[in-house]
């Protein structure tokens, strides 16, 4: 029974790790950052190019509302250059995102991917992690993605 025990979590860890590789099924990425449990900013993108964003008015009382969400006619071509920015960032799904927390109370958030049949996958964030390499690459590739995002709407920054 032992020996059936050990063989069963060793299969179920490798399940665990096994790694995520970027995928073109993917359907719709969200991304959103919060502070104090107030959401932020979120923005979606589906891969026929509707994209909506929501975001608090700048400098505005912690606490208070999103905006109403305003919604973007963009192209599928679009959506594949933030898919294709945000790729490298997709093994973090099944390794994680390693965190060693530098300071507390600074923004976090999740990039979503649902994937075709509705299936949903994401990478939960901390902004105060430590530097490592992982989280230089993964902070990058956010960054160019919202930055891209913003671009292709005009949509207001923080």
């Amino acid at each position: 029974m032992r020996a059936f025990t050990a063989i069963a979590i060793a299969l179920l860890g490798a399940c665990a790790s096994a790694p995520t590789t970027p995928t073109a099924d993917t359907t719709r990425i969200s991304y959103e950052v919060s502070s104090w449990g107030y959401v932020q900013e979120r923005w979606t993108i589906a891969a026929d190019g509707q994209a909506t964003f929501e975001h608090t008015e700048p400098g505005a009382q912690l606490g208070s509302p999103p905006l109403p969400a305003q919604t973007f006619e963009l192209t599928s071509a679009d959506f594949e250059r933030i898919r294709s920015t945000l790729a490298p960032t997709e093994r973090f799904i099944a390794d994680r995102l390693t965190c060693e927390v530098q300071m507390t109370d600074a923004p976090y958030g999740a990039v979503k991917w649902q994937r075709v049949g509705g299936t949903e996958q994401q990478v939960s964030f901390y902004s105060a992690c430590r530097e490592t390499r992982d989280t230089m690459l993964f902070f990058t590739q956010l960054n160019a993605a919202d930055h891209i995002f913003h671009q292709l709407t005009n949509a207001p920054t923080h």
